[in-house]
């Protein structure tokens, strides 16, 4: 952030891993800086859902409606100024956009891992089911 701010870098992009679902996996590049309206709105929101049945990895995304805008009182005193509260929520959405991007880039790491083991395994068993029957004739 601060490297764009002194002009260092004229825009920040990030490269990860979208989870899509627990088989697909979708390489993603996203625009952090600068911030434009575009892509922040979002006409659902999305929970993420890992868990583990007879020791094999679920995950599932849930979708939600959008939640209600909440109304303020009228007159409303913004302390510290309107500049400096925007320079900190910026900072906050860039950052908890990169933990968002990170989460999933490992959500997606993890469940890749665990199906080339899967895959691995049931290899294995075919091998040595071969292996065996071969031998024993």
């Amino acid at each position: 952030i601060s490297d764009y701010e002194e002009g260092a870098v004229q825009r920040v992009e990030v490269i990860y891993t979208t989870f899509t679902g627990p088989l697909k996996q979708v390489p993603s590049i996203r625009t952090i800086l600068p911030a434009t309206p575009t892509g922040v709105e979002n006409d659902q929101d999305e929970l993420l859902q890992l868990s583990s049945r007879k020791g094999k990895l679920l995950a599932s995304i849930q979708n939600l409606p959008p939640a209600e805008p909440k109304r303020f009182p009228t007159p409303m005193v913004i302390e510290p100024d309107l500049s400096g509260l925007a320079e900190s929520v910026l900072r906050l959405y860039v950052e908890g956009q990169m933990l968002r991007m990170m989460l999933e880039s490992v959500v997606c790491e993890q469940l890749a891992a665990r199906q080339a083991m899967q895959k691995a395994t049931e290899s294995a068993e075919q091998l040595y089911k071969t292996v065996t029957r071969d031998y024993q004739r």
